[in-house]
């Protein structure tokens, strides 16, 4: 059976308690759980959110954290939930992740790894048809 491509975006919204000044655990292990469910019949690219939590924040005033990384704790909680991945950024992050390209997703999907992007990332491959081309040849 041919997989699926899913291209879902995770926000800071959806992950947080209902009161919104929290994670909610749960619902982000339910989450990642159900994407671990789907991840044989199915190719996941997730475009994360969560940079809200500390951009703009008074945890993230407090430490001093810019836009930017705020952003990068955001995909690296995604990561850290244990979910099997290779996150990708357009600006160059070894630290934080890797250059996206159509090797690099391509070796990913080769792996099983679930693709995480940052906003720009993802534009960058819709633009540019990166993840529907590698996924389909």
């Amino acid at each position: 059976m041919k997989k699926k491509i899913v291209l879902l975006k995770i926000t800071g919204e959806i992950l947080s308690h209902n009161d919104k000044k929290k994670l909610d655990a749960k619902r982000i292990c339910s989450i990642a759980e159900q994407i671990k469910q789907l991840a044989e019949s199915h190719y996941f690219g997730i475009v994360i959110g969560g940079g809200n939590f500390f951009r703009g924040s008074k945890q993230g005033k407090e430490l001093g954290l810019t836009p930017s990384v705020a952003h990068q704790v955001g995909m690296l909680a995604t990561m850290m939930n244990g979910l099997p991945s290779s996150l990708f950024c357009v600006v160059p992050s070894p630290e934080i992740g890797a250059p996206i390209s159509q090797q690099g997703i391509k070796s990913a999907l080769a792996k099983g790894l679930c693709l995480i992007f940052n906003t720009n990332a993802v534009l960058y491959a819709a633009k540019n048809k990166s993840f529907g081309s590698i996924v389909q040849s």
